[in-house]
């Protein structure tokens, strides 16, 4: 990609500008990582009225000097899962987490099942500031 850009424009070119390039093409495209962060409660909300029977637990820190929310967790389950887990999977549930490389960082935790072919079953998942027991 780099050579193609530099036969085209004639001028030579850096990986880290090509880098600082793509990023703020990327920010352009779908906004920063903030203002994703806030169509967060709109997601939250849809979801609730396209699914009622699912539990969404949403918290986020109001801060005071810039008249933002700041993401703390979120914890979804989805409503038409908790009903297929409850009626046809083995009461065994699995744990998992990893840890996600963005610049907010966080840990992403999921909940697993097994169901009647031994298959993982998806129950729910969160996405918290870090791994331990409050989260």
């Amino acid at each position: 990609m780099q050579e193609i850009l530099q036969m085209e424009n004639k001028t030579p070119l850096s990986i880290w500008k090509m880098y600082r390039v793509k990023q703020h093409a990327s920010k352009l495209i779908s906004g920063t990582e903030t203002e994703q962060y806030a169509k967060l409660w709109d997601y939250c909300e849809e979801i609730h009225r396209t699914n009622p029977d699912t539990t969404i637990k949403n918290k986020c820190k109001h801060d005071v000097s810039s008249q933002t929310c700041i993401f703390k967790k979120l914890y979804i389950c989805w409503g038409a899962l908790k009903k297929d887990f409850m009626s046809g999977c083995r009461p065994i549930i699995g744990l998992d987490g990893t840890h996600l490389k963005t610049t907010t960082g966080g840990v992403l935790l999921c909940a697993v099942g097994i169901d009647g072919n031994n298959n993982m079953f998806h129950i729910a998942y969160a996405s918290v500031l870090k791994e331990n027991t409050k989260s």
